[in-house]
């Protein structure tokens, strides 16, 4: 009787912890990847104030799972139609990357938090990833 009691409760557990590490893997995959937004504006020369050209950024977040949550990075490269230079990492300008960071997931309102850094909020249907209270420019996974 004891026997069969603690099979039971022992099944019981099994159980419950598969379900909950299928929902955490499950919500792992579809938060793991790669996010881009490309924006474009025009140039305009500071001193004459003519256009120059259009230029294009290209805004990267990679998120990574790790021990901890997950790690976020973000890339910015600019191209300048009217320069030479091609493509340009942003690390350096006024409107540089975000530093890398790590943050914790927040399954009731699908959001990737931390102290200090804008707050991720998905989209797992449409695929879009938005920061902060920004929801009119979202990311694009890939």
């Amino acid at each position: 009787m004891k026997r069969t009691q603690i099979f039971l409760v022992t099944v019981g557990f099994l159980i419950i912890s598969c379900i909950s590490g299928e929902k955490h893997s499950k919500s792992e995959a579809e938060i793991i990847g790669t996010y881009v937004r490309e924006y474009s504006f025009k140039a305009i020369d500071l001193e004459t104030g003519h256009e120059l050209g259009v230029s294009i950024v290209r805004d990267t977040i990679f998120i990574r799972s790790n021990q901890n949550g997950f790690e976020v990075t973000n890339n910015k490269w600019m191209l300048n139609e009217h320069g030479r230079q091609g493509w340009r990492n942003m690390e350096h300008s006024e409107d540089r990357p975000m530093a890398t960071y790590q943050v914790k997931f927040d399954l009731t309102d699908n959001s990737l938090s931390a102290e200090s850094h804008p707050t991720l909020h998905f989209d797992f249907e449409k695929g879009l990833l938005y920061v902060g209270k920004k929801l009119d420019f979202p990311y694009h996974k890939v």
